[in-house]
């Protein structure tokens, strides 16, 4: 629900244990009250950049750093094998192990953008890359189950609580795990998140709550693979 926006100005600043961003000198808390700081400068500016952008009104839903950010402190500390779970449960159904059958020009478009993804995954963790040609769940090896679970527990908050938004939004850990390895840029990683959408929309065009709803979901997975990536950098 949008709310008037009350502040003046907004600060990104260090702080004792990282950076915090300030609206009108006051420091932003999580819905659970935790104070909203993290280890990176940029990703400090980030979460200022979209408080700023608030013009007459705040929209939560387009606070996408921020909302991630607060999922990684309130939510991931308390929740982290049951995100793992969820995450490595994504494997059966990653959207790159079901392309479409036609028409051609979808199918040589995604099998462009999914093709090496299915490459590196199985280069990288042993993840079987045959695309599934049913909706039945595409079942994965133990040892390659094993190597995602290595690497996912390895992850700090701030990335873990990154990839699983990516993941929610394109329906792929594996677009997800490629963009935290740098395998793939921010911008092919919305490509091949969104191939089929994008391809239904030139063809028939989309009314105005389909654009909003795409436009959100795009600045969703863009946000959170920002993350990802000031993430792997650090």
């Amino acid at each position: 629900m949008r709310q008037p926006r009350l502040y003046q100005t907004v600060l990104a600043r260090p702080c004792s244990s990282g950076y915090e961003v300030c609206l009108d000198g006051g420091p932003i808390r999580t819905p659970k009250g935790t104070p909203l700081v993290v280890t990176d400068w940029q990703l400090a500016s980030r979460i200022a950049e979209e408080w700023d952008a608030m013009r007459n009104h705040v929209d939560p839903s387009a606070l996408h750093h921020t909302r991630i950010v607060s999922s990684a402190l309130d939510e991931i500390p308390e929740r982290r094998a049951y995100v793992i779970g969820e995450l490595l449960a994504v494997l059966q159904t990653d959207l790159v192990f079901f392309p479409a059958a036609s028409p051609e020009a979808l199918v040589n478009r995604q099998s462009a953008l999914w093709g090496p993804l299915l490459q590196w995954a199985e280069s990288a963790f042993g993840i079987q890359s045959r695309a599934a040609a049913t909706l039945a769940p595409a079942p994965q090896s133990h040892g390659a189950r094993s190597n995602i679970e290595s690497w996912l527990c390895s992850q700090s908050d701030v990335s873990l609580a990154a990839l699983w938004a990516a993941t929610r939004v394109s329906g792929s850990i594996i677009i997800a795990l490629a963009v935290a390895e740098k395998v793939i840029s921010i911008e092919d990683a919305l490509r091949a998140g969104f191939v089929e959408e994008d391809w239904q929309r030139e063809q028939w065009g989309a009314d105005e709550e389909d654009e909003r709803r795409r436009e959100a979901m795009k600045a969703e997975l863009s946000a959170a693979a920002g993350i990802l990536v000031s993430a792997r950098v650090a």
